[in-house]
């Protein structure tokens, strides 16, 4: 990962799945930090078993930049069989979607396999907007898909971790 502004300047956004905040040395967190608040590009952190709270970026400069909150979480067990909805938010984003109306999208969605890998958080921040849901067997929902503006530029979580399962 770079250690200087030149090198990383050049990218209109940077992708993080599995990989723990221990892999950033201090400085390259914050020179992320900056990247994303002050160039306007964007930060996605995807939601492998390395990221969020399991990968420690609770208190850390990109943890910060998320639109989710990871200091504790009520959850005791992770849910399981999770069914992926779209919240309003998300039905009036045409990049959260994959097909041309709505009846193609819900049909799409009610077809979607279970997620089995989720990362839980306490909640959203209250700038964050919700894209997308994500319902266990019990009814209760979860927040699957957040973003939110962070400084002049943007980031996103997906909480899902088994993601390939969203193209079908």
């Amino acid at each position: 990962f770079p250690r200087k502004p030149e090198d990383l300047f050049g990218y209109t956004a940077v992708i993080l799945d599995d990989v723990e905040a221990a892999f950033f040395a201090p400085d390259q967190a914050g020179l992320l930090h900056k990247f994303v608040s002050e160039s306007g590009v964007g930060f996605f952190m995807l939601g492998g078993m390395e990221c969020f709270r399991q990968g420690q970026y609770q208190r850390t400069p990109i943890g910060e930049m998320l639109p989710v909150y990871l200091d504790r979480t009520d959850e005791t067990k992770l849910p399981e069989s999770l069914k992926l909805n779209l919240a309003r938010e998300g039905w009036l984003q045409p990049w959260a979607r994959l097909r041309d109306n709505e009846s193609d999208e819900r049909a799409r969605l009610q077809a979607m396999p279970a997620f089995e890998v989720f990362n839980t958080t306490r909640e959203v921040k209250p700038s964050a907007s919700i894209i997308a849901t994500a319902t266990d067997a019990g009814g209760k929902e979860y927040p699957a898909l957040v973003t939110q503006r962070f400084g002049r530029g943007c980031s996103a979580a997906l909480m899902i971790g088994d993601v390939w399962r969203w193209g079908m």
